[in-house]
């Protein structure tokens, strides 16, 4: 039989979601603290990818240039006030739903290209970024959710 054969590095690049606008569905938070002493919060969340759920991890920060992220996460989740107080536990997190922006980076420390939230969005700009032209054979406008 033939194939083409692929190193490691294109194998895990098979396996990168493509770049976009996802549902996403918050499975557990965990406190952290960095090498540098930051703490954070991991995310291990669903994402709807081709109507499938799939695992993805995402990092929010409460200072410094990614706390943009915290913020908007908060916004589309409903914990504007958590944000705004500046008191927020990682059991808030779990089970929050809503939209992401992926992207795809470069691993810095691997140099292995790999997913990436870039932002946390509202419905309306994910909506916006799904839209179709509408056809006269478009029947089917529900956005994908969890089920």
């Amino acid at each position: 039989m033939d194939f083409t054969p692929l190193n490691d590095q294109e194998i895990r690049e098979l396996n990168l979601y493509p770049e976009g606008r996802y549902r996403f569905r918050v499975l557990r938070t965990e406190q952290k603290r960095s090498k540098s002493g930051q703490e954070y919060f991991n995310l291990r969340m669903n994402i709807l990818v081709n109507n499938k759920e799939r695992t993805l991890f995402d990092m929010l920060f409460f200072e410094g240039k990614m706390i943009f992220k915290t913020k908007h996460f908060c916004e589309i989740t409903g914990m504007e006030d958590k944000y705004n107080n500046g008191k927020l536990m990682p059991f808030e997190c779990d089970g929050k739903e809503g939209w992401l922006e992926l992207g795809q980076r470069v691993n810095q420390q691997t140099g292995e290209l790999q997913n990436n939230v870039k932002d946390y969005v509202t419905e309306e700009e994910a909506e916006e970024a799904l839209a179709i032209p509408p056809s006269d054979d478009f029947l089917n406008d529900e956005i994908p959710s969890f089920t």
